[in-house]
């Protein structure tokens, strides 16, 4: 019994109502999802399906989402399906940069700014990311990110 319970909720944690979920256009057991988070839900996390680095549970990365600084606006996955980005876009100008990604095959986040804090995307960072992705085969999908605050 004990088994099937935690079965159940495993599985909860990895299909939430509430979430918006891509998965690798070559590798469908890998996948990203952004959730609506903190109080009233003014938060978009982004957390990664990697059962190999957490078996229960969608690994957090980041925070998207920061009222009136920036927020997330597309996916791109590698061509080869082993790394998903996020662009996010600010509030004050008309940049969007890289401000975080996810290795599938490293098991590997990759962030700016400390655990916690707001991101702090940089020219430098996104250029980091780009190279990532051009070692994986290039950009493959680009998905545009829905507002997860305003439902399906």
């Amino acid at each position: 019994m004990f088994v099937i319970g935690a079965g159940f909720l495993s599985c909860r944690q990895f299909h939430a109502p509430n979430a918006w979920i891509s998965r690798s256009p070559t590798n469908s057991q890998w996948a990203v999802d952004l959730v609506p988070s903190g109080f009233l839900d003014i938060g978009h996390d982004f957390r990664v399906h990697d059962r190999f680095a957490s078996p229960l549970q969608p690994r957090y990365v980041c925070d998207l989402f920061w009222q009136q600084r920036y927020y997330p606006t597309d996916l791109h996955w590698s061509r080869d399906g082993s790394v998903a980005a996020i662009r996010v876009s600010f509030s004050t100008h008309t940049d969007s940069l890289f401000a975080c990604a996810y290795d599938f095959r490293q098991h590997r986040s990759f962030r700016t700014g400390s655990p916690g804090s707001p991101l702090e995307p940089s020219p430098d960072f996104a250029t980091k990311i780009e190279k990532l992705l051009a070692e994986r085969g290039g950009v493959g999908s680009v998905i545009p990110v829905p507002d997860v605050n305003k439902g399906p």
